[in-house]
């Protein structure tokens, strides 16, 4: 019968898959066992040390974690996994967090091409012009910057400023 300690230790991992995105079926299709051997594990049955380093290659999760209960959930020396998870109707899920950091980038690239593109289409008297117009910007955006950080009670010799190449 499975103690409360493993069965709390099972409720963090659904949260942990959960929030990755992954069902108990994709979990067992990455480990190779079966959903029910997976159901068991997540519902309070005793991780063996087989099981245990396998979860932790494929998943992150430190092996000791999944022995004890204690210490640190993930590596530390390993990136948090993203899930990306194609349902049935070959649909993707992707974890939210994820999805608003893809978003962000991809504005980000469009206003860079754009930026780019306008670069192109100008004369060279016309791009020496701009790439002037955007050094004073970042040297006044440094500016403020350095102010904000001398506000907020930096040492005046930090220096800050934006990364210009």
């Amino acid at each position: 019968m499975p103690d409360n300690k493993n069965v709390l230790l099972g409720e963090k991992l659904k949260d942990f898959f959960s929030r990755q995105g992954l069902t108990q079926q994709a979990i067992a299709d990455r480990l190779g066992v079966s959903q029910s051997a997976v159901s068991a594990l997540l519902n309070g049955k005793p991780f063996g040390k087989k099981n245990a380093t396998k979860w932790g290659d494929e998943f992150g999760i430190q092996p000791s974690w999944l022995l004890t209960g204690e210490g640190e959930m993930l590596k530390t020396d390993t990136p948090k996994p993203i899930s990306l998870v194609e349902n049935k109707e070959g649909v993707i899920s992707i974890p939210s967090d994820v999805w608003e950091v893809i978003k962000n980038q991809s504005a980000s690239l469009k206003a860079k091409d754009d930026q780019i593109n306008t670069l192109i289409s100008q004369s060279k008297s016309e791009r020496e012009e701009t790439v002037q117009a955007l050094k004073n910007t970042i040297s006044t955006l440094e500016k403020e910057l350095a102010k904000k950080g001398e506000d907020a009670g930096y040492p005046s010799h930090v220096a800050i400023r934006a990364d210009t190449e």
